[in-house]
């Protein structure tokens, strides 16, 4: 661990924020850099000015729970910073994106400082503190629907723990990006997602920072190629015009999860 941690915090509530800024700042080896009640504020302040080590974040906020949120953060905060996450939420959604955004911290609002900043040096140390109940949501989160480590569509399993693919009786071999980009399509299989999304949780960057659609549809069009040589007529990773990307069943058709006004194409 660092001699002194540098740490930011960003907390919606006034009153919260006021009491974890005075606490953890009494920390010998806490330096507070800064505490605001948004990224805004945080903004109009000069956030970048110092180097950050660990960033203290309220994600309850809607805006917090989109990945492009992060994928701009880390851009103004280097991309080793070390993030830990409060929320009073069990959202399997925002446990998703605190997992796809690599938090190694996660706890609720009522967490004694003491316990916070346990949390702080883990991360600083590049090491994970969670509370027990949302470990375990956050652990499940990640496993899958119903607490499952594998998630089936049509003939394909993910196996999100074995980081292994299989398509029938064949594995598929995937480079561990391919992997991340069709695990992330897989727990969200019942939607596209987004070229932005899929940049900030598989490539930890954004399209104004750093990344391209191409990075995108390259992995895309790589995992295709790999599934059609199992399985030739099978047309797993649907591209929604417009929209994103979807995983799903060559089975059911062009039925699809987005609006009424987008199509399916195979590109």
């Amino acid at each position: 661990m660092a001699d002194t941690i540098n740490l930011l915090i960003i907390e919606c509530s006034t009153d919260r924020l006021r009491f974890l800024a005075r606490e953890l700042s009494r920390a010998a080896d806490v330096k507070l850099v800064g505490s605001f009640e948004t990224l805004d504020k945080a903004l109009e302040q000069g956030l970048a000015a110092e180097r950050v080590d660990v960033l203290l974040i309220d994600v309850d906020p809607p805006e917090v729970t989109e990945i492009p949120f992060w994928a701009f953060l880390r851009s103004l905060l280097w991309n080793r910073v070390r993030v830990v996450a409060i929320t009073s939420t069990d959202s399997v959604r925002v446990l998703e994106t605190m997992l796809a955004v690599g938090v190694l911290g996660l706890h609720p609002p009522g967490a004694q400082p003491r316990v916070l900043l346990r949390a702080i040096r883990a991360a600083s140390d590049n090491a994970t503190d969670f509370d027990v109940l949302l470990g375990e949501l956050a652990r499940r989160s990640l496993m899958g629907v119903a607490g499952q480590s594998a998630i089936r569509v049509g003939a394909l399993e993910v196996h999100l723990h074995r980081h292994l693919v299989r398509l029938g009786d064949n594995a598929l071999k995937l480079t561990p990006l391919e992997f991340s980009l069709l695990s992330y399509l897989a727990r969200n299989r019942n939607r596209p997602v987004g070229t932005d999304e899929l940049l900030g949780a598989v490539w930890q960057v954004s399209a104004q920072v750093g990344g391209t659609p191409d990075q995108v549809k390259g992995c895309v069009k790589r995992i295709r190629a790999k599934i059609r040589r199992l399985a030739p007529s099978g047309s797993y990773l649907v591209s929604v015009r417009g929209w994103g990307y979807q995983l799903r069943d060559p089975a059911a058709g062009d039925r699809w999860s987005g609006g009424q006004n987008q199509k399916p194409t195979h590109l």
